[in-house]
């Protein structure tokens, strides 16, 4: 069948450096991808059970970058579709040279190296968050943030100790008819 062609000439290109998986249907992608962290997904613009989107939204969730296979030009729409929605390339396995697959394990490495770089960043700037919080939370002088319409947005501890009552959260921190 084509689909075992494809397959034939996609383990050619891999040799025996690249660990390969295969998988029969969405489902079966769906629970290997909670299993493993795969380097590139590469699946069929139409699949027995489905089509690439139903794997797309996934492979995105586990920041797994995608590439979507196809055999005709007519597949163009859904392609661009695809490119928009989040996959990393489209590839018509017609035309595919081994410098192609190059480039696109190329590409594939570095959309990975990118993704744990913003991961990276977004648990420094969390962790970095967490302390500014923590420091205005438990400063000895009474404050609280109000935003540019003058309601509470939060206070800290010291100013919750006071006697007098503090606005609640959304309201205004003063009363401009007063």
């Amino acid at each position: 069948t084509q689909s075992d062609a494809v397959f034939e000439k996609i383990e050619a290109l891999c040799g025996p450096d690249i660990a390969r998986m295969h998988v029969g249907g969405i489902d079966e992608a769906r629970a290997s991808l909670g299993a493993v962290q795969p380097e590139l997904i590469l699946t069929d613009l139409r699949l027995p059970d489905g089509d690439a989107f139903d794997i797309l939204e996934d492979a995105v969730h586990h920041r797994a970058p995608l590439a979507i296979l196809h055999a005709n030009a007519k597949d163009d729409a859904e392609v661009n579709q695809a490119i928009h929605a989040g996959a990393l390339d489209t590839i018509d396995i017609n035309t595919l040279s081994p410098s192609g697959w190059t480039h696109l394990l190329a590409r594939a490495a570095s959309s990975r190296k990118l993704l744990q770089r913003a991961q990276e960043s977004a648990i420094a700037m969390r962790e970095k968050e967490e302390f500014n919080f923590a420091l205005f939370q438990h400063h000895p002088a009474a404050m609280v943030v109000v935003d540019n319409g003058g309601r509470v947005v939060k206070s800290n501890l010291a100013m919750r100790d006071l006697s007098k009552k503090l606005p609640a959260l959304g309201k205004p921190l003063y009363d401009p008819t007063t």
